[in-house]
């Protein structure tokens, strides 16, 4: 049994996530097929809105930043994302290429995240911070 709230896996796993790759902006679902850009593993986390907490634009924006010179520092090669709920919610996120799980699971703890997507190639899932692999609600 998760820790998190029924409703917050369901938007979770109904939010699409659109990576802007070389070739263009592609979008995707969770547990659904992955563009041929992201056929390696790769880990979007996002450092808006921790705990699914809203924070103001500005203060995302500043912990997006923080994120990003985190990921420059350890020489992470990562492309723009974002993912958007289909109640009107957007968050920006960051897909880190070649990334190994559990150091992507940091990072989202670090950033008070309550889960990440994690894509091993072949298909994303969901993986809460505690390492968790809910089914989809």
């Amino acid at each position: 049994m998760t820790s998190l709230a029924p409703a917050l896996l369901k938007a979770y796993f109904d939010s699409r996530y659109t990576v802007c790759c070389d070739s263009g902006a592609v979008t995707f679902r969770i547990g659904g097929p992955l563009p041929d850009c992201l056929r390696r593993p790769f880990a979007l986390v996002t450092a808006w809105n921790p705990r699914s907490v809203p924070l103001n634009r500005e203060l995302n924006e500043s912990r997006h930043a923080a994120l990003r010179a985190q990921l420059d520092l350890e020489d992470w090669k990562y492309l723009p994302a974002r993912g958007e709920g289909t109640n009107s919610w957007v968050e920006e996120s960051l897909a880190i290429l070649d990334i190994p799980l559990e150091r992507a699971l940091k990072l989202a703890r670090q950033f008070g995240q309550n889960a990440i997507v994690w894509g091993d190639g072949q298909r994303s899932e969901l993986v809460l911070c505690s390492g968790e692999r809910p089914p989809r609600p």
